[in-house]
């Protein structure tokens, strides 16, 4: 046994009392009173308290099972319209765990970049994190193919933020939501696979990666809320979208090759991706290969 875990994914409801109140005081299981009209005063009341509790249910654990390791799970910190509230980055430095356990699923709304922002991770090296959760979201990548590759792109990204190991979900049942690991013919399982490819933080030659996500990209016209990042983003579930048709003949948008072997040579495949038209009237040509830059 790994370790044992306090709770997979520990969160506060924040639309619910005492953090819901506007007024009043609260006193909580730490002795500490907090003044409810300040929103300060409720992020320490939420971080107070899990800190109180993992070192309480820790100790407990220890004295149960002396040597084993204690982690708790986070999911990343959640956007404003979320009511979910998670507050990692103060228990990095105080928290009476042996490794954190943090979330990310990519293809989501949150980067990789943001999420180690979120979680506050960032330079942290005191303790070990671990990549607990991640996984090829399905509404985000349309075949375990496209998963694995971004999975692969997660994984060797994440080594630098300081991510020191990994748990892929899920690997061996069917989903919903998610790809798993040995569908289509095992693509996720390869991909990931420590045998195939010993070195989490390195491509091999073999993987096939997507050269264009998260590339700079530019487009003669875009909607306000589809700019031409959104055709490199690395998911399905978003797109850039002109807003007119094209001048005839013209190039509306260049990004790199779609895809390459990992250090392989020879020509590149792109994957180019239809230019979308809300305005009335026919759709717009789709680009063509040697509108990519390479």
């Amino acid at each position: 046994m790994l370790a044992w875990e306090l709770r997979n994914e520990q969160f506060f409801e924040w639309d619910l009392p005492p953090f819901s109140l506007t007024s009043g005081r609260a006193t909580t299981a730490n002795g500490m009173t907090y003044d409810l009209a300040e929103p300060a005063a409720k992020e320490r009341t939420a971080v107070d308290g899990v800190r109180t509790y993992i070192s309480r249910v820790a100790a407990a654990v220890r004295r149960a099972d002396p040597g084993v390791l204690v982690t708790m799970g986070f999911f990343d910190p959640q956007p404003p319209d979320d009511p979910r509230f998670v507050r990692t980055a103060p228990l990095l430095a105080e928290a009476a765990l042996d490794f954190f356990d943090f979330h990310y699923y990519p293809g989501g709304r949150a980067s990789l970049a943001q999420a180690v922002a979120g979680f506050g991770m960032e330079g942290y090296a005191s303790k070990p994190i671990l990549l607990g959760e991640y996984g090829a979201l399905k509404f985000a990548y349309p075949t375990p193919a496209d998963g694995a590759s971004a999975l692969v792109d997660l994984q060797v990204g994440s080594c630098p933020h300081g991510f020191d190991g990994w748990l892929y979900w899920l690997w061996d049942v069917s989903n919903d939501e998610l790809w798993t690991g040995p569908e289509d013919g095992g693509a996720i399982n390869a991909a990931m696979s420590p045998k195939g490819r010993p070195d989490p933080c390195a491509y091999d030659a073999g993987t096939i990666r997507d050269l264009a996500r998260g590339k700079p990209v530019a487009a003669s016209r875009s909607q306000p809320t589809n700019p031409p990042e959104l055709a490199v983003d690395g998911t399905a579930e978003t797109g850039w979208i002109s807003g007119a048709d094209a001048p005839s003949g013209s190039r509306s948008i260049s990004a790199p090759p779609r895809r390459s072997a990992g250090s392989g040579s020879g020509r590149a495949s792109t994957r180019p991706r239809e230019q979308r038209s809300t305005a009335s009237g026919p759709r717009a040509p789709q680009a063509t290969p040697d509108s990519c830059a390479s």
